[in-house]
């Protein structure tokens, strides 16, 4: 870059008296032709310098807040996305272990319920049988005791006919031989 101010300045610093730049007066293009080169030189090159210092720390600024925006922008998210992460971990445990207890609660009531009922069932299943049982035994022992007792009736009813009957005859018979 410097070869190609030196150039300028050569060229500036050499124009024929005759071109327009002469008739000019003391304009800022013949300023450089008055001073020296290397003069000329030097105070563009500070200039330039100062320039690129300054796009420098424009661009190293413009870099960092970038960056710092990029930076927050990402924690910003990040935060965002683990306070989200977390809030649907919570309620799905919530909801999941809510679930599981309804299940369970109603798992044992129906359980309880069955149990009672089956124990019921069982009960009056017992009792019915017992006292059908019982009625039974007690018809059947009544019937019999009843058709004893009528029998022994009967038999003992026979027998004191068939005595009389049989005192009767022989007592007529005898009175009747005499």
């Amino acid at each position: 870059m410097q070869h190609e101010i030196k150039l300028v300045v050569n060229a500036v610093a050499y124009l024929p008296s005759t071109s327009i730049f002469s008739n000019m007066g003391p304009c800022y293009l013949r300023v450089p032709c008055q001073m020296s080169a290397k003069k000329f030189q030097d105070t563009f090159g500070q200039k330039s310098r100062s320039i690129v210092v300054v796009v420098v720390v424009v661009v190293v600024v413009v870099v960092v807040v970038v960056v710092v925006v990029v930076v927050v922008v990402v924690v910003v998210v990040v935060v965002v996305v683990v306070v989200v992460v977390v809030v649907v971990v919570v309620v799905v445990v919530v909801v999941v272990v809510v679930v599981v207890v309804v299940v369970v609660v109603v798992v044992v009531v129906v359980v309880v319920v069955v149990v009672v009922v089956v124990v019921v069932v069982v009960v009056v299943v017992v009792v019915v049988v017992v006292v059908v049982v019982v009625v039974v035994v007690v018809v059947v022992v009544v019937v019999v005791v009843v058709v004893v007792v009528v029998v022994v009736v009967v038999v003992v009813v026979v027998v004191v006919v068939v005595v009389v009957v049989v005192v009767v005859v022989v007592v007529v018979v005898k009175f009747l031989s005499k």
